[in-house]
């Protein structure tokens, strides 16, 4: 049976080695010991990121998003806002296969990060 301290030093071995900054080994620390504003704001920004860039797949599959304007990013952008908020399409809903595929990965990829 190994101990806990063995795999511990194993992990942090491989971190080193990889060349991974200490910023990155423990965010969990990073995240309890910043302050209040500096956390949210880190909060606003990944949660934009991940809007943005889920907005930027909808855009890609072109005209994929019924009763939006097409080419939109705004209203891909804010689709994605509705979407991981769960508060409902509206009007806005996907209309293609690639909309629907696109949608899937990013309630799987918000479910799992909420867990």
């Amino acid at each position: 049976m190994e101990s806990r301290y063995f795999r511990y030093s194993i992990s942090a071995a491989l971190a080193r080695a990889m060349g991974t900054s200490h910023f990155w080994r423990d965010l969990y620390h990073l995240f309890l010991t910043i302050s209040w504003p500096r956390f949210l704001a880190l909060i606003a920004l990944i949660y934009i990121a991940v809007n943005a860039l889920f907005a930027l797949a909808y855009l890609a599959g072109g005209n994929c998003l019924e009763n939006a304007r097409p080419g939109s990013s705004s209203d891909s952008f804010f689709f994605s806002v509705d979407t991981i908020a769960t508060v409902g399409f509206g009007s806005v809903y996907p209309c293609t296969f690639y909309a629907n595929i696109s949608d899937g990965r990013f309630q799987l990829t918000t479910n799992v990060s909420m867990m």
